[in-house]
């Protein structure tokens, strides 16, 4: 795929739950996702369009035990196609590591994710408390990674992690700073695939959608069945 399509400069890694309930030993149970059970794949798509460049089945635990670092192996296993091409990545706290943030430099690609607050780096100031102000920010910088402490409601904390932005830059009424709004933007590359996959099923194409056309295949445009 990565051959026949040149992708823009920012991309998404995530993953989806391809709806399936036949017996493999790695059919998840995800009672987050839609489809509640099936197979879980890694994607990589491009953020603007949502179209998907390549995938990773995940298979199960290793025979070996547990993976360590699932989700940043993961990432490199899906972005190495791209090195060296400054392109973005976008993740969610599943993925984000500030190992992985130096790693993908490296690689001249950068990153930007949401980051689990339990990581032994995180300054304790950054931790959701009474004390901050809604809408308030807190930023702290290494080397060339910016964390952002950013409070939507009272007592409650989103943290990032970016190697693409600087600056402390703000905007709107909630005064939302830069890392997230471009994080928002680029966030839901895959899951937006993973719907558009599921409104354009051709299941209801090939079935009768109303009495009308009960012995047809033909599609009724007054039908509510139709898509």
């Amino acid at each position: 795929m990565t051959k026949a399509y040149k992708p823009s400069e920012n991309l998404t890694i995530d993953e989806q739950l391809f709806r399936y309930k036949g017996r493999t030993k790695f059919t998840q149970y995800m009672p987050s996702k839609p489809a509640k059970y099936g197979i879980k794949i890694w994607w990589i798509s491009v953020s603007e369009n949502y179209y998907p460049l390549s995938g990773q089945i995940y298979t199960g635990k290793s025979t070996l035990g547990r993976e360590i670092n699932q989700g940043e192996q993961v990432v490199k296993n899906l972005a190495g196609a791209y090195k060296g091409s400054g392109r973005n990545i976008t993740t969610d706290n599943f993925f984000t590591t500030v190992p992985l943030a130096k790693f993908l430099l490296s690689w001249r690609l950068t990153i930007l994710g949401t980051i689990r607050k339990n990581k032994k780096y995180i300054p304790r100031e950054m931790a959701p408390s009474k004390s901050r102000e809604e809408y308030s920010s807190l930023f702290a910088y290494h080397e060339n990674i910016t964390l952002c402490s950013y409070v939507p409601k009272k007592e409650k904390a989103v943290i990032l992690l970016s190697t693409i932005h600087t600056g402390n830059v703000f905007s709107g009424s909630k005064r939302k700073p830069e890392i997230v709004e471009f994080y928002n933007r680029t966030k839901s590359g895959v899951d937006t695939m993973d719907q558009l996959k599921t409104r354009k099923s051709c299941q209801k194409c090939t079935q009768p959608v109303c009495d009308k056309h009960a012995n047809t295949i033909t599609i009724c445009k007054s039908c509510p069945a139709n898509i």
